[in-house]
C-alpha cells in the first residue's frame, strides 16, 4: 500500500465492517507499519498502527502489533510524525 487515499475494510471489536482510511506507511527498523483512521462518528475518528504484512500472493494484510514494547516505540515514532 503506497497511496495515501487507499480505504480498506476492517471489522470492529463489535463485529461492524468500518471503512478504515490510510493516513501513511513507515518504516521502522526493516518492518512495514500502517498508520490509519477510522470513523467512530460524525466528529471523532480512531488512529491506529498495525503491522502491514505482505501476503504470498502479493496482496497485503494488517497485523495487530501484540508486543508491548514494540507498540509503545512504534506508536511515539507515529506521534513524532503526525506531530500530535
Amino acid at each position: 500500500m503506497n497511496d495515501n487515499d487507499a480505504k480498506f475494510t476492517v471489522i470492529d471489536e463489535n463485529n461492524v465492517e468500518r471503512v478504515a482510511n490510510v493516513i501513511t506507511v513507515v518504516e521502522i527498523e526493516g518492518i512495514e507499519y500502517i498508520v490509519y483512521s477510522i470513523d467512530t462518528d460524525s466528529e471523532n475518528c480512531d488512529v491506529l498502527v498495525s503491522r502491514l504484512v505482505k501476503n504470498s500472493d502479493g496482496s497485503d494484510s494488517i497485523l495487530d502489533i501484540e508486543d508491548e514494547n514494540e507498540s509503545v516505540k512504534v506508536k511515539a515514532i507515529v506521534k513524532e510524525i503526525l506531530n500530535v
